[in-house]
């Protein structure tokens, strides 16, 4: 048996409408949104 192909399962989630806190300068973000990859934060930004 030939072997074509491998799959890989990433496991991604996006969280929408969260509310981000910068504590450096102590800024909240409203309507902010967040991936996580792997339990990571990947990318972060507002809407």
């Amino acid at each position: 048996m030939t072997k074509v192909f491998t799959l890989t399962v990433i496991e991604m989630v996006l969280y929408h409408n969260a509310t981000l806190a910068n504590p450096a300068t102590k800024q909240l973000l409203g309507n902010g949104w967040l991936m996580v990859k792997d339990g990571r934060i990947v990318q972060r930004s507002q809407q």
